[in-house]
């Protein structure tokens, strides 16, 4: 919505940017700090108000609809219904409070928070981008970017806990005009100071005084009779002290970072582990994610989005591929082989590259033999349909079973074939038929030509072929020897792609990765708002994704960039749960979105795959 109107439906209200959120007195409570408004909403009807700010940001005190807010992080109420809101921005951290009961009241014995106005009680306005949260009075209490807070007895206020990230610490603040006992640590009256944490990010130490137990960015609290419950983001911990002894111990989780792989059966993927994931696309039919694992492991696994378990649904048997109606998992695919995959309710159909083993096979997911290419494959097995025992140029108008390939991509095609990026320069198309043809490029003649599609060229290898989503025979090709994005147009009418028109029968340049010349375009995700690839060196600085909108082809998201790309295996907890363009990756072997529009990475150096939300 657009409307601040009070009284209007919540429906048509703006609240850009919302955070922190409490229910109270049957309404919701929201700060809208694209606003620079703290909003609620009745829920019985529905009906929106400005609770707190003018739509300008600020740090004024006053009547609510006088003063102002920059960023509100938290919001809690106490016993009588006074409301109390974390507000952050840059160098300002305060704790405020709107009093809402008739009198006036006292904080700090240095406040008073006058009936019906808002007014900082902790905190600073200013010179708070840093600070250890100690200090002789709550005004002068520093706790720079506060993400969190609690109440310590909602009914007599006796302080309040405040989670805060620069040093990841939580500060306790002393309503009291005696010393409060926080585990180990005192704190005098009417004063702040850390109860928790040691000043340096890293890991808990478990059975230890919280005050020399690290965290890593703290986030939500809950306080109970007898103790502090903490989300500790960055180490995936929830974590407990004991108010009375102070020792921290894990209340839940397992501080892992999300890996693979453990077994073949179906397994939780928080607990597993990854040899090297290279290829993977989302199969719609099941809102799984399936990825190919190759080296020593060499098998396909599919992640269940749903419930977040992994299992392996093709290879890692005792056969060897070159066989014929192979059961899934009786299969044994040589390592490191596969190229590339493409996906359908019905089968799967994969490609390998490589010494003696350059063919295309196919998985019928079926319950009946079913007919693929002209090739009849038994029930839930798998067969080959393309290619033959050594690898070699292939021959136009001849069966695709019966003579040699050179596969390096591949995509199903709308009326039951398949096309087949040629490692010498061209995309060749297996028809339903059986029959393979040229049907973009030149075999052998490479090049960086717009061209109707036989007149045009592609560099050395055709990397990646992906259907358009929002248009039958469109398709997205990247041509990683010339760092382009190409559109592969088979239809009969002109369509405009990340603002580049391609016309009917046609190949058209779209976008050129020119950051770095080194660089390898390897993954390549579409949906129907966005296109995004994959760039790095190996051991080298610039890897990124970058994804671009689909209409206009301006830039909306860069993850990674400058930042070096981490050496294999050596994630933390630090890259979890962080803003995209901070990441590190390390060769990003393949991307791809989910029917959500949430962006899946197969982050090969790091054994992983990673997951960005929506952000478009």
């Amino acid at each position: 919505g657009v409307s601040h109107t009070n009284g209007t439906l919540g429906t048509t209200h703006a609240c850009a940017s919302a955070a922190g959120i409490a229910l109270h007195g049957g309404y919701l409570y929201v700060g809208c700090n694209g606003n620079f408004r703290l909003k609620k909403v009745n829920l019985s009807d529905g009906m929106a108000y400005t609770e707190v700010g003018t739509g300008s940001g600020g740090s004024a005190d006053g009547a609510p609809a006088s003063a102002q807010i920059r960023a509100v992080k938290d919001i809690k109420f106490d016993a009588s219904g006074n409301l109390y809101f974390l507000d952050y921005i840059s160098s300002q951290c305060t704790l405020r409070v709107l009093n809402n009961t008739g009198g006036s009241i006292g904080y700090f014995n240095e406040t008073n928070a006058a009936s019906g106005m808002v007014t900082t009680i902790a905190g600073m306005t200013s010179g708070c981008s840093s600070g250890t949260g100690t200090a002789t009075s709550a005004l002068n209490t520093k706790f720079p970017l506060p993400t969190s807070f609690v109440i310590d007895d909602p009914a007599t206020v006796k302080g309040f806990y405040i989670t805060y990230n620069t040093t990841s610490r939580i500060v306790y603040i002393n309503n009291l005009g005696t010393s409060a006992t926080i585990g180990s640590a005192s704190v005098p009256a009417y004063q702040g100071q850390p109860i928790w944490g040691t000043g340096t990010i890293g890991a808990p130490t478990f059975n230890a005084d919280a005050i020399t137990s690290k965290l890593y960015q703290p986030m939500g609290m809950v306080l109970e009779a007898d103790r502090l419950v903490v989300a500790d983001k960055m180490n995936r911990y929830v974590l407990q002290m004991n108010l009375t002894s102070g020792i921290v111990t894990p209340f839940l989780g397992t501080g892992e970072v999300r890996l693979g792989y453990t077994s073949a059966a179906l397994h939780s993927a928080v607990s597993a582990n990854l040899t090297a994931p290279s290829n993977m696309r989302y199969d719609a039919s099941t809102n799984s994610m399936v990825i190919t694992d190759l080296a020593a492991n060499s098998v396909f696994r599919r992640l269940d989005i749903a419930t977040g378990y992994i299992e392996n649904i093709l290879g890692g048997g005792g056969t060897a591929d070159t066989a014929d109606d192979l059961a899934p998992l009786a299969s044994s695919i040589l390592s490191a082989a596969v190229g590339d995959f493409t996906i359908a309710s019905t089968q799967l159909v994969y490609m390998t590259m490589g010494g003696s083993n350059c063919r295309i096979r196919n998985f019928n997911r079926t319950g009946a033999p079913t007919s693929f290419f002209n090739i009849l494959v038994s029930a839930f097995s798998v067969s080959k349909v393309g290619g033959v025992s050594t690898c070699g140029a292939f021959t136009d108008g001849l069966e695709a079973n019966q003579y040699p390939l050179n596969p390096t991509s591949v995509e199903l095609t709308n009326d039951g074939g398949l096309l087949v990026g040629i490692n010498t320069s061209a995309i060749a198309k297996i028809d339903s038929t059986g029959f393979i043809i040229s049907v973009a490029g030149l075999v052998g003649t490479s090049g960086d030509i717009d061209a109707p599609p036989l007149s045009a060229r592609f560099g050395a290898k055709v990397q990646r072929i992906k259907a358009d989503p929002l248009l039958s025979g469109g398709y997205f090709v990247l041509d990683t020897a010339n760092r382009k994005i190409k559109y592969f147009n088979t239809t009969g009418g002109a369509t405009t792609v990340l603002g580049v028109s391609a016309s009917a029968n046609y190949v058209k340049s779209l976008y050129q990765d020119g950051a770095i010349s080194a660089n390898t375009m390897e993954g390549l995700a579409v949906n129907d708002s966005q296109v995004c690839y994959s760039s790095y060196v190996v051991s080298a600085h610039n890897t990124y994704i970058k994804c671009l909108d689909r209409v206009s082809g301006m830039a909306t998201l860069t993850i990674g960039g400058s930042v070096s790309g981490r050496s294999a295996g050596s994630l933390d907890n630090s890259q979890e749960g962080i803003a995209a363009n901070a990441a590190n990756l390390t060769q990003p072997a393949d991307i791809e979105f989910d029917a959500d529009g949430d962006l899946y990475i197969v982050d090969y150096g790091n054994h992983n795959v990673r997951k960005v939300k929506r952000w478009y």
